[in-house]
């Protein structure tokens, strides 16, 4: 079952998400094959590609999505030496010379504005099968509509963050 609440109903129908800056990070947990749609609202409702990123279980499909509906991939997952890696990597040593891993899932985070105080509880989300979206926010009252986009189209334990935004690269 999918469905879909765009920008209008949103302001229609508001929710009670304290939001009172114009920078900030809006993120949350799909875990009901909804992505598509979540990411299809925000660009209806007029947030840039480059605004908002997807972090789904494996890097090839957070690659793919990427790509395909032009959001920016998390850090660590496109290109660099953890983007051939599992996310959450290995703790053994891959090499020798290298010695260990950690995988893309630390940079992932912290570039998709994810603070670390709430970086375990979405990682573990994340490679629990959940799809992680974030949102970059840069003016007043954006906060609320990507909040209540996700919210309202299915995602799970949606956080607004002030100055969390996600670093630009």
């Amino acid at each position: 079952y999918r469905f879909q609440v765009m920008a209008t109903d949103v302001l229609q129908h508001p929710r009670s998400i304290r939001m009172n800056t114009d920078n900030a990070t809006v993120f949350g947990i799909d875990k009901q094959s909804n992505t598509d749609v979540i990411v299809d609202a925000l660009t209806a409702a007029g947030f840039p590609g480059q605004s908002i990123s997807v972090l789904f279980p494996d890097n090839e499909q957070t690659r793919q999505f990427a790509n395909r509906k032009h959001t920016k991939a998390p850090e660590g997952t496109a290109f660099g030496p953890t983007a051939h890696l599992e996310l959450d990597g290995s703790w053994g040593i891959l090499d020798p010379a290298a010695g260990p891993v950690m995988g893309a899932l630390p940079d992932a985070l912290a570039g998709m504005g994810i603070p670390d105080d709430d970086a375990e509880l979405y990682g573990d989300l994340v490679k629990a099968g959940g799809v992680l979206l974030s949102v970059r926010c840069t003016v007043v009252g954006e906060g609320v509509l990507a909040a209540g986009i996700l919210g309202a189209n299915g995602a799970e334990q949606v956080v607004s963050r002030e100055g969390a935004a996600a670093s630009e690269s």
